[in-house]
């Protein structure tokens, strides 16, 4: 995937997929693909770019919501809370070393 911030096998291990299970990658790809979206507006709301090579904080921000858009597909769907505050944590605190201001996030999906 170009330009991913994250790696579908680092979503695979949030997810405590089996190893060599592959049948879910391009759902994870896709779940990939709506995190960065999100992480990427999250930065322009706060008037920041994301590089092309995606930060450490960015790059785990990206499983996180990931892994946690990839349950809330599931039959029946999961709102596990823990991966979207997680991914939301380390976005906060990409955004508050590079725009040198504290991000309060109160709330939830």
């Amino acid at each position: 995937m170009a330009n991913a911030f994250c790696e579908v096998a680092s979503v695979r291990e949030v997810l405590r997929m089996k190893e060599g299970y592959l049948d879910s990658d391009l759902e994870l790809e896709s779940c990939i693909s709506s995190a960065d979206r999100l992480l990427r507006s999250w930065a322009k709301a706060q008037g920041l770019t994301i590089p092309d090579v995606a930060p450490e904080d960015i790059a785990e921000a990206s499983k996180q919501l990931a892994a946690w858009n990839f349950k809330s597909h599931g039959d029946p769907p999961i709102n596990d809370q823990v991966l979207f505050d997680l991914g939301k944590g380390f976005f906060d605190s990409w955004v508050a070393g590079n725009a040198g201001a504290t991000v309060d996030y109160v709330g939830s999906v």
